[in-house]
């Protein structure tokens, strides 16, 4: 009898030397008691222990759902309070640069919030498990804002050095500074909105959200500078009936691509925003009468000197007549050639 007393003690004890007597914030009014919501941020989270699951199993399951909805409640708010600055908002009409603002915006809000603690309780009596995830408001704060703080500095830094670069004529370069600094805006954007929706919107939070909205609209003022007076580097391969010296479509095309385009020309292959390709041959077709006929054939490859990507390829023909020789003819049919390319890769050129 002493023996089963003992056993039955022990079997009660046990549960309570393991997991303790059941914390306060089991229950609602605890929580608002231990986790008010002046100071914290927190997600409760309650379930039984499934019976394919241990006890451990079951805790880890209910505290990873406990952290995932304090996380919720926050990108909820953020999502309600968000502003126009907030959002993902297109920079200088890139489509590129847009995806990649967009991109690091989604990875920097899929990130883990930092500094939450967790905590879990096991009923032994119902096999309930209980989890809370909590951090303290001010704690969160103070880490978005250095997060807006050493991201902004960095970010000046790169803007510092583009500002140089292009001082100096490196557009290209200007450009790719600008361009790093976009992960960079994207996250502070998302720590903006972090403190928005923890912060009762202090003064300190605007003075962040100002700097910020500044960053972003300086990077869209650089771009659009560079983008104006778009440089394009022509290389052009012309051959007319084996003379291979002259530069008949290249020049016609830079004269009528000005005009349509308002671009400019550099000899730097480097420093220019678009290369163009252009491959030329011509080819006999025949005779009428006193006129002689060829064709100019153009190969055009257009490719974005930031991406490195060709934006357009074609090829044209133009046909030419003389009443003196096919190499007339052949310098007729690239000259008529010229403005039609013009045609076609305008539209590109005027985009950027």
């Amino acid at each position: 009898m002493y023996k089963q007393t003992l056993f039955t003690l022990f079997c009660t004890l046990l549960p309570l030397y393991f997991w303790g007597q059941a914390p306060r914030w089991i229950s609602s009014e605890g929580r608002r008691m231990l986790f008010p919501e002046s100071v914290y941020v927190a997600g409760f989270a309650e379930s039984s222990v499934r019976p394919d699951e241990t006890v451990a199993t079951a805790t880890d399951r209910l505290k990873k759902e406990a952290q995932g909805l304090l996380s919720d409640g926050i990108r909820v708010k953020v999502e309600s309070e968000r502003k126009s600055y907030s959002k993902s908002a297109s920079i200088n009409d890139s489509e590129e640069l847009s995806a990649l603002f967009e991109s690091a915006v989604t990875t920097s809000s899929a990130a883990e919030i930092v500094g939450v603690k967790t905590d879990a309780y096991f009923s032994p009596s119902d096999k309930m498990v209980y989890a809370v995830a909590y951090a303290k408001r001010q704690e969160l704060m103070d880490y978005y804002q250095g997060d807006i703080t050493l991201g902004a500095q960095r970010i000046e830094g790169f803007f510092r050095a583009a500002a140089q670069l292009e001082k100096q004529g490196y557009k290209v370069k200007a450009r790719k500074q600008y361009e790093e600094a976009v992960p960079l805006l994207a996250k502070i954007n998302h720590a903006q909105d972090m403190l928005i929706a923890l912060s009762k919107g202090g003064a300190a939070e605007g003075v962040q959200q100002e700097r910020a909205e500044a960053l972003l609209g300086e990077l869209r003022l650089a771009l659009a500078r560079l983008a104006q007076s778009v440089s394009v580097f022509v290389e052009s391969s012309e051959n007319i009936f084996g003379q291979t010296g002259t530069a008949i479509v290249a020049n016609k095309l830079k004269a009528a691509l000005a005009k349509k385009s308002g671009c400019i020309f550099t000899d730097d292959a480097s420093q220019s925003d678009f290369k163009l390709t252009l491959s030329v041959t011509t080819r006999k077709i025949g005779e009428q009468g006193t006129l002689v006929f060829c064709y100019a054939d153009v190969t055009v490859d257009l490719v974005d000197s930031y991406t490195g990507k060709s934006v357009y390829q074609d090829e044209i023909s133009q046909k030419g007549g003389s009443t003196s020789s096919y190499e007339r003819a052949g310098r007729q049919a690239c000259e008529d050639a010229a403005p039609k390319v013009a045609d076609k890769i305008t539209p590109w050129v005027k985009e950027k």
